[in-house]
């Protein structure tokens, strides 16, 4: 009875362990803190941009920060 519990114990321990590293990956994936380190997500009536085949001259799109949006007007397109 004693080793079944042991392992039971041991059991838990792994399962928490494991836990605790996916946890750890989907906060470190997470859309909310690719922007705290500065990024942005730029989107067109509900699309995201990609690409800037993804917009037109004078769009309208919407950029998510941090804290808050921002809406903009395209006004020119530069190709790397």
């Amino acid at each position: 009875m004693i080793q079944l519990a042991h392992a039971l114990q041991e059991y838990q321990r792994k399962q928490q362990t494991t836990l605790y590293k996916h946890i750890s990956l989907l906060d470190a994936y997470s859309p909310l803190n690719v922007l705290k380190r500065g990024y942005a997500i730029a989107e067109t009536k509900d699309t995201l941009i990609k690409s800037i085949d993804d917009v037109q001259e004078e769009s309208l799109m919407r950029i998510r920060l941090v804290d808050g949006f921002l809406h903009a007007c395209v006004k020119k397109k530069e190709r790397l």
